[in-house]
């Protein structure tokens, strides 16, 4: 390192005593052409010829000089400041131009930033939950689409019949508007789950509890939690918001839990990257309309591998649940079950 930084201290100093150097260069240059001509003389050769002998001995002046900025290594920092000056006369001759072109690399630096954040967070990084490598994603695919959304009334079947997961929820997001007496309503960035959900990320609420079976049924579900940042913002952390009534787009609620400071949604979900990591608030997934209906796919399925269970037998257990749902259910045929275990 030390002998490296030393030559690249010479060749600065060299590029600094360059009008000195090349001023050298040509003396000495002139001084063996001279010689040589003289020489040449005296072996009798014309003033003319003795002068273009000597010249071509020396492979001409120009090349010689190049040969010389090689040697004392400056020619390619030589180049280098005749590119820099180039460019900066080319660019300083059309200023719009130049504009664009800082903008554009600004603009570009700042989308790769960008998608290096999103990949970061939602491929590189661990997940910040207990044993975090048996959380998986559920989707369904076919021949037309990779990763798929799951039908809510086929998740019913793999949560009753699986033998692979310890614990299967699904989501969905779904924003909400809390009203507040003498206040303006404030928009929560919220997700609707099935029971289970926390108990597949390894976590509790810090107050209160999680959704049970029965808040799944219609007309049940007008509970929530609430993050600690909402309790703590907007309900000045009350010891007593546990079995306080709230206004959820104009509908009472019962707040049956807070979690606890720093609980996000899981970064590798798509809602969490399309909708932003911090949620608000989240309220019970409810099972409304025709258990035949399954052809309908809008709810995001994660779960919890049973120890030692991996992806893949996992897929394997849902997919054989899936060809039995296909034999009856029209909107079934045409899917398997891919495990995703980020």
């Amino acid at each position: 390192m030390a002998r490296w930084l030393d030559i690249v201290g010479l060749r600065i100093r060299s590029l600094a005593r360059r009008e000195r150097a090349e001023s050298e260069l040509d003396r000495e240059l002139r001084y063996h052409i001279d010689r040589q001509v003289e020489e040449n003389l005296t072996a009798g050769m014309n003033p003319r010829e003795a002068r273009e002998a000597a010249t071509r001995m020396f492979g001409g002046v120009a090349q010689v000089r190049e040969e010389c900025r090689d040697l004392r290594g400056t020619q390619h920092f030589e180049n280098l400041l005749q590119d820099l000056r180039y460019g900066a006369r080319t660019l300083g001759k059309n200023l719009s131009f130049t504009v664009v072109i800082v903008l554009t690399l600004g603009l570009a630096i700042g989308a790769n930033s960008a998608i290096f954040s999103v990949i970061d967070g939602v491929l590189l990084k661990p997940l910040p939950y207990p044993h975090a490598e048996r959380i998986v994603r559920v989707f369904y695919r076919s021949d037309s689409y990779p990763k798929f959304p799951l039908n809510p009334w086929d998740f019913l079947d793999f949560r009753a019949r699986n033998q692979s997961f310890e614990n299967l929820a699904i989501y969905t997001h779904a924003d909400l508007q809390l009203s507040s007496a003498g206040g303006d309503p404030v928009k929560l960035s919220a997700f609707r789950f099935s029971s289970g959900y926390f108990r597949v990320l390894g976590v509790q609420p810090a107050r209160g509890r999680e959704f049970g079976f029965d808040e799944e049924h219609p007309h049940n579900g007008n509970v929530v939690i609430l993050s600690d940042r909402i309790w703590r913002n907007r309900f000045a952390a009350a010891a007593d918001i546990i079995g306080r009534k709230v206004m959820l787009d104009s509908q009472p609620y019962t707040v049956v839990g807070v979690m606890p400071a720093g609980l996000d949604h899981p970064g590798n979900s798509y809602n969490a990257v399309a909708y932003g990591d911090t949620v608000d608030a989240w309220t019970p997934f409810t099972f409304e309309g025709s258990s035949q209906n399954r052809g309908s796919h809008f709810v995001e399925g994660i779960g919890r591998l049973k120890p030692g269970v991996t992806a893949e037998q996992a897929a394997s257990d849902c997919n054989s649940i899936m060809t039995e749902l296909a034999s009856v259910h029209d909107g079934d045929k045409g899917w398997t079950i891919f495990v995703n275990p980020r």
